[in-house]
């Protein structure tokens, strides 16, 4: 499983590496301002991935942050040789990759701001463990955040069962793909022999839906690779605070504030530990938490929960929908907006209900939180004047603050530590990232402005693919047209192939409009 003498396991089995929005420096640098801390800035940044696999996660963020450095390093010359070339498809001067063990970076690799190893720390002995933590401690600016993913008990505990049992079955393998197999087979025997209603049945029931969802590349690297060591979470820091790193924060802001917790048990919890750290591992126990993404920082940040006033210096965005009529805005009556992926948030806050609604006409661009509070008092009062006492207006301002700091908890607002340039109506000759669309010319995966994953349908992808500032409307058709020709697109109406080229062009003009402006909500549009 760990390759010939020549190469990883990484090299025979590359893994497919996306963008990770909870690693951004935009990300890190929001949340080490919200618990009071003064993060640099990102659009001037410098920032190292340990293990960036093909610079996946990096080249997006380069290309958004042309004032940064970025630097990746990996094990696998394979995926290092594939992200320079997509480096030099793309034209990136700010990205560097290298081909590189952790263990033989030097003290003096640094200084960056942002120190990130995402899917490394459990995956790897003991050794590269210690290592991967002392690069954060040596190469982090003194303001600056490093992210470390990592598995963590008791949720691994389950999980790791069915990983040994699985090494078990493929330890004679010959290759890579054999053992992906046989470890899936081996997993649907168990799951058809265990007896209804137990416990087991109901962990391999459990695993099988998580690997039936996956690709053959996790399996082989999360359950077959020689080394996954999860650790409990007290024992991590631990380990972080022997090298003079702190705990920051969790990347995922809600896992750490638990919103799913009854206000009991929520209280219990707080009658256990009034202390952080000690609270995240009684956290931990109370959902059973198997993976964390943990901050860290060389001193503990000046706030142990995050702070609603430091929005002021943020930026707000949100892709709501739930319309927000006119007469209810100033009224005191809940009004419930719908988020990504089936996401609520109900408000009957009447300045937040139209700041909420102020950020839904906005997206995919952000607003600054001042700008923000300004548009959702004018429209609440129109073109009246208003006037309001110094203390209610702090306590509305306040207030607003900490729901939307609530909604970004709960995954329905973003704050951002800078602003992406982005539009939501396409210009004469509309233009993406560079990245996305080499991206799209390869697949359905894209990454967004916001450095979230976007999928995209094969006609989709293929206008994306081609803009580039260059294609006015017309050449776009054109361009689209010409692949249903040569049958390298298959265009539909009324679920039948349309194989005609004049009636192509005609659906194609008809549907470019609301084709690019899917494109613009999906925030794949640039400035």
């Amino acid at each position: 499983m760990t390759g010939t003498a020549d190469t990883t396991s990484y090299d025979e089995v590359p893994y497919p590496s996306f963008p990770i929005p909870q690693a951004h420096p935009d990300h890190l640098a929001t949340l080490a301002t919200l618990f009071g801390m003064t993060p640099p800035p990102v659009e001037r940044c410098r920032v190292l991935e340990l293990g960036c696999a093909d610079g996946g996660n990096l080249l997006a963020m380069a290309e958004r942050l042309p004032g940064s450095e970025l630097v990746g390093i990996d094990l696998s010359p394979r995926q290092i040789d594939a992200g320079l070339a997509a480096i030099a498809v793309v034209g990136l001067s700010n990205v560097t990759l290298r081909a590189m063990s952790i263990l033989d970076v030097p003290d003096d690799f640094g200084p960056f701001d942002y120190v990130l190893a995402h899917g490394i720390y459990s995956w790897v002995p003991p050794a590269v463990q210690d290592k991967l933590l002392s690069i954060c401690a040596k190469s982090l600016a003194p303001d600056g955040v490093a992210y470390v993913s990592y598995n963590v008990y008791p949720g691994w505990h389950a999980r790791g069962a069915v990983r040994e049992m699985m090494r078990f079955h493929t330890r004679q393998a010959r290759a890579p793909k054999e053992a992906t197999d046989a470890a899936r087979d081996l997993l649907a025997f168990l799951l058809d022999a265990a007896p209804e209603g137990t416990a087991y049945r109901g962990l391999l029931e459990e695993e099988q839906a998580v690997l039936g969802r996956v690709r053959d590349t996790y399996v082989y690297h999360e359950h077959l690779e020689e080394a996954n060591e999860p650790v409990y979470f007290a024992e991590f820091v631990g380990r972080a605070a022997r090298h003079g790193l702190a705990f920051l924060a969790e990347a995922d802001l809600g896992a750490s504030l638990a919103p799913r917790l009854s206000s009991q048990v929520a209280g219990a919890l707080a009658q256990l530990s009034d202390a952080a750290l000690p609270r995240e591992q009684y956290l931990d126990f109370l959902i059973n938490r198997m993976f964390r993404q943990t901050l860290l920082c060389h001193a503990a940040p000046p706030a142990r929960e995050p702070q609603p006033d430091r929005l002021a210096g943020l930026h707000v965005a949100a892709h709501l929908e739930g319309a927000l009529p006119a007469a209810d805005a100033p009224s005191g009556v809940p009004h419930e907006f719908r988020g990504p992926n089936g996401l609520t948030f109900t408000t009957g806050h009447a300045i937040t209900k139209a700041a909420l609604a102020c950020l839904a006409d906005a997206w995919p661009a952000s607003l600054p939180f001042a700008e923000l509070q300004a548009l959702a008092r004018a429209r609440l009062v129109g073109d009246a004047v208003v006037t309001q006492e110094a203390e209610e207006y702090a306590r509305d301002t306040r207030q607003l603050a900490e729901n939307l700091l609530q909604g970004f908890a709960a995954g329905v607002v973003e704050l951002h530590a800078f602003a992406a340039p982005l539009v939501s109506e396409p210009g004469e000759r509309p233009l993406a990232p560079a990245f996305a669309r080499l991206q799209a010319r390869d697949g359905a995966w894209v990454t967004n402005g916001w450095h979230q994953l976007v999928n995209l349908d094969p006609l989709t992808c293929k206008l994306l693919h081609h803009l580039d500032g260059g294609h006015d409307r017309e050449a776009l058709v054109e361009v689209l047209a010409r692949a249903v020709e040569e049958e390298k697109l298959v265009l539909e109406r009324y679920d039948r192939p349309v194989k005609d080229a004049d009636r192509a062009r005609g659906i194609l003009r008809r549907e470019l409009g609301a084709n690019l402006r899917r494109l613009g909500t999906c925030a794949l549009l640039t400035a």
